[in-house]
């Protein structure tokens, strides 16, 4: 089923994932983690322009909504997989696009 989806439409959401042990052990059937400045995982929280990293989305739009993206696109070889993981769920969304569609087929998590 993860894998279907995964092909079908980009993205799997897997609910109630406890830990992030356990969401890094529902991954390892996809591959292996590729590790970014020495670590497997990365901490992504909201942040304001002033402790932000300049050139970073945060640093440009801050709280505000970011610009349809792609995570990765600066590596020498993009990741085929991103996984995110809540600890807790909130109030905003993602927006995701099927990977098949164009623009104006968008998934909205929340």
């Amino acid at each position: 089923m993860m894998f279907e989806s995964l092909q079908e439409h980009g993205f799997y959401i897997i609910d109630n994932v406890k830990s992030l042990s356990d969401a890094l052990n529902l991954t390892e059937a996809l591959g292996r983690i590729l590790p970014l400045n020495g670590k497997d995982t990365q901490i992504l929280q909201p942040k304001n322009k002033l402790s932000s990293n300049f050139k970073s989305l945060s640093y440009f739009y801050g709280f505000d909504s970011f610009p349809l993206h792609t995570d990765t696109t600066f590596w020498s070889i993009p990741a085929r997989y991103i996984i995110f993981f809540l600890k807790e769920k909130v109030d905003t969304g993602t927006v995701l696009s099927k990977k098949s569609n164009s623009f104006d087929n968008k998934e909205i998590c929340k």
